[in-house]
């Protein structure tokens, strides 16, 4: 998130107050419902785009969603020693093949994949209401929802970002990540530069595809991108040689 994109009791934050901010949300110790709803949003947002197709791309989503889990167990046990648990954290349960559909989409009467029923317009007009960090899940409208399950909902959020250029940053991080070999995510993002945290992981996963697919621009057989979890889980990328 952005400090400039963010919002607090209904302004932007400053500078002081993004830090503090960051700080408690970065802090392992921090108990509080507003470190929970952070974490727990950050998860929820990031789940949204696993399709669990089986390809590479969706592998990627999966191994971060895992990251994002843990932190969240860590939460969990640690306000249970406390004796202070919601209903919320108690029955929280990581998303799996078999479960997401009942977790993401409680309001879907059937689970089978939700056909394409909706215009390019209609995803368009949900891709710029996520553009601010303002928009999170408790505000998707059922109409959201369906869009997120829509057949071509990755192809069309893929030319949304094509046709606002919020990819244009993707080779000069690949290429610095290149270089230095080693990069926190606060300092991949501030070169990627995603408008909301909605769009911040997809850019980081392009990243990873372009070094790590073969498929990829900045492909190398010698070398591979490996994501790490730094001080205060903060991620950590380094460029290393493959064994």
């Amino acid at each position: 998130m952005r400090k400039e994109e963010s919002i607090y009791i209904g302004k932007r934050m400053s500078n002081k107050e993004f830090e503090a901010y960051m700080e408690r949300m970065d802090d392992p110790k921090v108990l509080s419902d507003e470190r929970w709803w952070h974490i727990y949003l950050k998860w929820f947002n990031h789940c949204l785009d696993i399709t669990w197709d089986g390809s590479f791309y969706d592998n990627i989503l999966i191994q971060i969603k895992e990251g994002h889990e843990a932190t969240i167990r860590e939460f969990i046990e640690l306000r249970y020693q406390e004796g202070n648990l919601t209903l919320m954290m108690e029955t929280f349960v990581p998303l799996t093949k078999e479960n997401y559909q009942e977790i993401l989409y409680p309001t879907l009467k059937k689970k089978e994949k939700v056909k394409q029923r909706f215009s390019k317009e209609q995803y368009f007009e949900f891709f710029k209401r996520v553009e601010s960090n303002s928009y999170t899940p408790s505000k998707y409208t059922k109409q959201d929802h369906l869009i997120l399950k829509g057949s071509s909902y990755r192809e069309f959020k893929r030319q949304y970002i094509r046709k606002w250029r919020f990819d244009d940053f993707v080779s000069e991080a690949c290429e610095v990540l290149r270089d230095e070999k080693r990069m926190d995510e606060i300092e991949l993002l501030e070169i990627l530069k995603p408008p909301s945290d909605f769009y911040a992981q997809a850019l980081i996963n392009r990243v990873i595809y372009h070094i790590n697919d073969s498929k990829g621009d900045y492909f190398k057989k010698t070398h591979k991108l490996l994501v790490k979890e730094g001080a205060k889980k903060i991620k950590i990328f380094v460029v290393d040689r493959k064994d």
